[in-house]
């Protein structure tokens, strides 16, 4: 390999090296001159220059891994503990080294940032047996073997150090020297987009501009516009709400002062009306009283004597009470008396002695039947000839055992040894085969030592047996597990014999105990008629005992009866006499009553109208003179005016309450507090007649509104005329770039015309209405046109209301656009990058102009721009070369080092790296190799003496 042809650098990254990570099992790429990539596709290119966004964008937030995940990516580059990213930093303390180790499955492929101060050396991440150390490892041999301490860093940390903001580590890799931290992060998205070539529209152009030279803006006021219009016409708004409350109120405040003064003419006469009852009421309640007491008194004693003769017309009705539920309980009994002496006579006994003699005969019957039962013992009828039919059918079995064993077990003898045999018993004896002997008509048993049939059924089956297994399509029975079953070798005749006579004797049993159970159920028939005859005849007996006990009693209530009728009609005509006595004293004596009456009836009104007498709601009117005041003589009449007056004038308060209320729920508010409603109403009225000067107060604030806005938004007019500025600065530097195809190119700030024109309107009135005013507040004299103001007003709200953020800000005022001149001289302005000229021009102006911004990002925060930092061109044999040439050369003035990808070298680079000729590795997933070595020094092919690389 031929030496290197870097460019020397004073701060920067120098190399990265990729180990075990991605498709890299060891790659060294120089990272201080332009190198050229070059290779089949998917082959690794991209993936060792994306996996610098691991250490630049520590956060990963904003990073892109072309179409795959932040997981997965992580997945990718650190699938062990032994993975790592690592970057060589020249900083101005010495050169130091700036990685990210990966933390393995157990922690879901994470990974830890790390940094420590010494050159970036390969062997440090090796065992002694080569193998690639873990992490783990690493830090212990880091410090045991060369004393170097490494510091774990978290990405918050990482982000510091490279900007040179302050961070708890107190490190400053002065990579990026910005100076906060939200620079930087505007920093890292202007690097991402050159670093990962993804798509730089103008809105991401428009929004590095002004994150780029916020320094230079001023610091506007964060209130968004709703609360800056809000606090800008408060008083405005509040003034014009009281002011439209009172004009769409006039009615209501009219129809009130109708109310206040007919509630003032109330009040006086509800004061001469108290002051006319106070006087009268006691002298009015002492007459009624001594006139009611001597009426009430002279009513007592009549009534006090009605009450007496009503006492005794009482005594007469409760005793006649009495004899009536007497009667009735009398004549219930004696009827049913007389119902039982019918029932006696209907019977055909002569006498209780007859009917006792009778009872005794049927009893002695009963109780013989009842004992012939009784012998039957439990037995059924249907239960016995069930019994003997089982019986029957058992006998039936033994002589067809009788009649066909001998023959069986001869016939098995004499074709099957003993093992079959005794597999033949296990299926007779267990039941599992059997076989019908004897003709389905007749006596005589089947010869079977003559039957081929018997034989051909059994042989079969006697086949299918191997060791007390039988065995047939899927059905399997094991003989041996089965009981012993007959033996088939020998026959017990007289055992057979001895079960058929024990058979025999139960169906004698049960055929004589049939015979006696049939004669049985009529016995039992006739006892239950002898049972019934027994009640009837009781029930006989009883009834003519109680009529004959009955008789006596019922001649001494028929006597008692007639004498309680005759005590019931004698009381009847005493209440009669006593009851015409009582009605005639209250005909006597109904005029006084009436009068009594009518006083108590004065009286009971005079004290409810008391109770409902108040004191007046309000003091004497002011202004109106005491004077006389004759009302009705009636004490009683002037209380009841009263009364109605009292409530009527509560209800004309409760209307003034009313229309007070709705005058405010209009908007109208008092500054000031009232101790009573009627001084609020009174103020109120005070304020309608001034209602001219009002409405001068209110223009004069609406017009202070107008100046407090113009005078917030004066700066953000001064931003945009600084930022047109500074873009014209930023344009004559890319005057000086060369560009093969395009004369000249610059950027250009279009206005939004509509925002910028309606901020100049509100702006300029604000001036005016500055210089204009003659006091606070005062802008009689002033002329501005209120309707475009308003005009402006109402189009900032509209463009507010349709935007995320609340409020104008200084983006909103423009747009980017692109300015260029062919190498024909035709000038052209376009909206977007993306069509400006051919793809080799494009690309360029896009790298150059984030590579400006990023730039002036770094020369404004430190006042110096000494960094190097890698960029991608992708597919840079496409590139324009002299083009291509300007770019890098520009790109090397502003501290920047491409990195060019292709299929094959492009001598645009000082190094060439071809992927296809790495080493591969050990197989696995990272497998190329690429060294210092396998680097190739690139001289252009007109200054080469050898030819290319």
């Amino acid at each position: 390999m031929s030496n290197s042809q870097s460019i020397s650098i004073k701060f920067g990254l120098t190399r990265l090296i990729l180990i075990n990570s991605g498709t890299y099992l060891e790659g060294h790429i120089p990272l201080d001159a332009a190198v050229s990539f070059c290779g089949p596709n998917n082959f690794g290119k991209s993936t060792g220059i994306n996996a610098l966004q691991f250490l630049l964008v520590p956060d990963l937030k904003g990073a892109q891994f072309e179409e795959y995940t932040i997981e997965e990516s992580r997945k990718f580059y650190f699938p062990s503990t032994s993975s790592f990213i690592l970057v060589e930093i020249n900083t101005p303390t010495g050169t130091c080294v700036l990685g990210a180790a990966g933390l393995g499955p157990a922690q879901l492929y994470k990974f830890e940032h790390f940094t420590y101060q010494a050159p970036l050396d390969i062997a440090h991440y090796l065992n002694e047996d080569k193998s690639i150390a873990n992490y783990a490892d690493f830090k212990r041999n880091m410090l045991v073997k060369n004393g170097v301490t490494i510091s774990s860093l978290k990405s918050s940390d990482v982000a510091r150090a490279l900007c040179g903001a302050d961070n708890e580590k107190q490190l400053n890799l002065g990579l990026v020297p910005v100076g906060s931290l939200e620079r930087f992060k505007v920093f890292q998205r202007l690097w991402l987009s050159v670093i990962t070539q993804k798509q730089i529209k103008a809105s991401d152009i428009k929004h590095g501009l002004l994150q780029v030279f916020s320094l230079a803006l001023s610091v506007h006021n964060e209130k968004q516009f709703e609360e800056l219009r809000a606090q800008a016409f408060s008083d405005y708004d509040k003034q014009l709400i009281q002011l439209n409350a009172l004009r769409d109120s006039g009615d209501d405040i009219r129809l009130l002062s109708e109310k206040i003064a007919e509630g003032d003419a109330a009040v006086w006469e509800l004061h001469y009306l108290y002051l006319y009852i106070e006087a009268n009421t006691a002298t009015v309640r002492i007459d009624l009283e001594d006139r009611a007491s001597k009426l009430n008194e002279k009513i007592k004693n009549v009534h006090e004597h009605q009450g007496h003769l009503q006492k005794q017309v009482n005594g007469y009705r409760k005793k006649v009470e009495q004899h009536v539920s007497e009667i009735s309980r009398l004549n219930v009994w004696l009827d049913q008396h007389k119902r039982e002496v019918e029932e006696k006579e209907s019977t055909l006994w002569t006498s209780t002695g007859h009917i006792l003699s009778e009872l005794e005969s049927a009893e002695g019957h009963r109780d013989s039947l009842a004992a012939m039962v009784k012998t039957s013992g439990n037995y059924t009828l249907a239960s016995v000839r069930e019994n003997l039919e089982s019986v029957r059918r058992k006998l039936d079995g033994i002589q067809a055992l009788i009649d066909g064993d001998p023959v069986l077990y001869t016939f098995i003898s004499k074709h099957w040894q003993d093992e079959a045999k005794a597999d033949i018993g296990k299926l007779f004896g267990n039941e599992i085969f059997t076989l019908k002997v004897g003709s389905l008509g007749g006596n005589e048993p089947i010869r079977m030592e003559d039957s081929a049939d018997l034989f051909d059924v059994l042989d079969p089956v006697v086949e299918l047996i191997d060791n007390g297994l039988l065995k047939y399509n899927n059905f399997e029975l094991d003989l041996n597990a089965l009981p012993a079953g007959k033996d088939l070798s020998a026959f017990d005749q007289q055992q057979l014999e001895g079960k058929k006579i024990e058979l025999l004797k139960e169906v004698k049993h049960y055929e004589d105990l049939i015979s006696t159970l049939e004669d049985l159920e009529e016995v039992k028939g006739e006892h239950q008629k002898a049972k019934q005859r027994c009640k009837e005849i009781t029930e006989d007996l009883n009834l003519w005992r109680k009529v004959e006990g009955d008789e006596n009693k019922a001649k001494d209530d028929t006597e008692k009866l007639s004498l309680l009728e005759e005590e019931k009609r004698e009381l009847g005509i005493l209440i009669d006499g006593l009851t015409t006595e009582i009605n005639q004293i209250s005909t006597d004596h109904a005029e006084d009553i009436a009068q009594a009456q009518e006083l108590n009836r004065q009286l009971s009104e005079l004290t409810d109208l008391e109770r409902q007498i108040h004191i007046p709601l309000a003091d004497w009117p002011e202004g109106v003179p005491i004077s006389n005041y004759s009302p009705d003589d009636n004490l009683l009449s002037n209380m009841r005016r009263y009364i109605q007056l009292f409530s009527s004038y509560r209800n004309l308060v409760r209307d003034c309450e009313s229309l007070y209320m709705q005058i405010q729920n209009r908007g109208y508010r008092s500054e000031r507090s009232f101790e009573s409603n009627i001084e609020g109403y009174n103020h109120l009225l005070q304020v309608w007649d001034a209602i001219e000067e009002m409405e001068t107060n209110v223009r004069n604030q609406r017009l202070a509104g107008y100046y407090t806005i113009g005078a917030h938004y004066q700066g953000y007019l001064q931003d945009y005329d600084r930022l047109d500025d500074e873009i014209n600065k930023l344009n004559r530097v890319l005057r000086g770039k060369k560009i093969s195809n395009l004369k000249e190119f610059k950027i250009l700030i279009k206005p939004n015309e509509k925002i910028v024109n309606s901020l100049k309107a509100i702006v300029e009135a604000s001036g005016a209405l500055e210089s204009g005013a003659t006091g606070n507040l005062n802008f009689e004299g002033v002329s501005v046109d209120e309707d475009s103001i308003e005009a402006a007003i109402k189009l900032i709200h509209r463009a507010v209301s349709n935007s995320d953020e609340g409020d104008i800000r200084l983006e909103d005022l423009f747009e980017v656009g692109f300015h260029t001149v062919n190498k024909d001289g035709n000038t052209h302005v376009h909206e977007t990058l993306d069509k400006v000229g051919s793809t080799g021009t494009r690309l360029p102006l896009k790298i150059l102009t984030m590579m400006f911004l990023m730039t002036h990002m770094v020369s404004s925060s430190k006042g110096r721009n000494d960094i190097s930092l890698p960029y991608t061109i992708d597919e840079a044999a496409d590139l324009d070369p002299e083009n291509g040439r300007a770019l890098i050369e520009s790109s090397r003035s502003l501290g920047f080092v491409p990195l060019l990808t292709s299929v094959n070298p492009v001598d645009l680079a000082s190094y060439a790296i071809d992927l296809s000729q790495a080493e591969s590795g050990n197989g696995k997933a990272a497998s190329l190799v690429v060294k210092p070595e396998h680097w190739w020094a690139m001289e252009r092919k007109e200054q080469a003496t050898g030819g290319h690389g």
